[in-house]
């Protein structure tokens, strides 16, 4: 998704694709793991979150703004690779996911400093 008919590089709240699939891949990895993940309130939890941070003032980065080099784009392809050996794929996403909403806030807590 562009951010702003692509003047600014990024987007204001996170958008509903980033949120869609934190919560789908919180389900999918909770069901990989039979369930033992997360308690059952966890997910009103993330889905809250993930709704407040729709729509929130905070500024995310477009994804292909953080991955714009391509050394960092070959590491981290090769660590999730890696990491998916030993843990479930839907762990590793879900990771990547929230790494990436982590990142966003981090900067809005940057700027507001």
């Amino acid at each position: 998704l562009l951010a702003h008919d692509g003047k600014d590089r990024e987007t204001i709240g996170l958008t509903i694709s980033t949120s869609g699939a934190l919560v789908t891949l919180s389900v999918l990895t909770d069901r990989v793991y039979q369930g033992g993940l997360f308690p059952d309130w966890a997910f009103a939890v993330i889905l809250g979150a993930g709704a407040i941070l729709m729509t929130s003032r905070v500024r995310f980065p477009e994804l292909r703004v953080v991955l714009f080099n391509r050394w960092l784009n070959l590491a981290l392809l090769g660590a999730a690779v890696t990491v998916s050996l030993f843990f479930s794929v839907q762990l590793v996403g879900l990771t990547l996911a929230a790494g990436y909403i982590t990142f966003g806030l981090i900067r809005a807590g940057l700027r507001f400093l």
